[in-house]
């Protein structure tokens, strides 16, 4: 309609017709056009490299709805490229959903098996069972020198969650603190009033969410800062106050708020493209040392 007004009427309505917004179905259209087009590009660039490892991930979404995501990286002339793509959702039995996803997808882009040479998972027993896991039966049809390893984030992640009795009983009640107080609407409500006649930094507590590891060290960081907890905790006279009220509980929380807030830092470096397990290595070692040292 622009091209066909500008020929035939004058540049003044074509710019008039500019402004008329873009249907959704129009939208739409070019969005998937244009994934199609870049999942295309990634394909051939695929097919054209010596070889390939994919990265597998089970994740949740807020529904409970397992999902399977899928990185591959490949060597692109003179360098590696990462890209992601696959994401859908999984239904009926989760190994055989997993390895028919991966096998359909193949087969509709015509990669060859064959050159699969890694396959990284997050350490699932889906993934990596020994009879019936997805990384078995990629071996069944791929390189039979396929290299499997365990995503290094999740394992730094798996070790951080075993926490000692006493500091598992201290997450525990800053998670049941937290809740008492951001889970209720009126609560939530007196305590921001409380923290804003205060003058506090903060005004909200962060929820804390097991999916999330990232956001364990700010949560308890946030809950330790904010010593207005404390107070309200005892305007409503919560059963839980005896927790701020006590020195040593409190001492532990300031511990777990800067040990996860290291553990954050770490999680932090060791993600990114431009990266190699030598180097991620290093990091996690390095990490170690500190912490013997300290």
């Amino acid at each position: 309609m622009i091209a066909a007004a500008t020929e035939v009427l004058d540049p003044g309505a074509a710019n008039k017709l500019q402004v008329i917004p873009l249907s959704n179905d129009t939208v739409k259209r070019r969005i998937m056009d244009m994934a199609v087009d870049v999942e295309q590009q990634v394909i051939e660039q695929v097919k054209k490299s010596k070889d390939f490892a994919i990265q597998l991930d089970e994740s949740a979404d807020l529904s409970s709805c397992a999902i399977l995501n899928c990185f591959v990286r490949y060597e692109n002339e003179v360098s590696l490229k990462n890209f992601f793509v696959v994401s859908n959702y999984l239904d009926g039995r989760p190994v055989q959903k997993y390895f028919g996803l991966l096998i359909t997808m193949c087969k509709e882009q015509g990669l060859d098996w064959g050159k699969c040479v890694g396959v990284c998972t997050d350490g699932a027993t889906n993934m990596t069972g020994c009879h019936s896991g997805v990384t078995v039966k990629i071996r069944e049809v791929a390189n039979k020198d396929l290299l499997i390893t365990h995503c290094v984030l999740h394992r730094e992640s798996l070790s951080a969650k075993n926490l000692f009795p006493e500091l598992n009983n201290v997450m525990n009640s800053a998670v049941k603190i937290i809740n008492v107080i951001r889970g209720r609407a009126l609560h939530s409500r007196l305590f921001e009033a409380l923290c804003d006649s205060i003058g506090s930094q903060h005004k909200h507590l962060l929820f804390h969410a097991e999916v999330r590891w990232l956001l364990r060290g700010r949560v308890l960081a946030r809950l330790s800062e904010l010593r207005e907890a404390k107070q309200f905790l005892r305007e409503i006279n919560s059963p839980l106050k005896q927790f701020l009220s006590d020195e040593m509980w409190t001492a532990k929380l300031a511990y777990l708020a800067d040990i996860f807030s290291r553990l954050n830092d770490l999680n932090s470096s060791l993600q990114g493209t431009h990266t190699n397990i030598f180097t991620l290595r290093n990091k996690t070692d390095a990490f170690k040392n500190k912490l013997e040292f300290e």
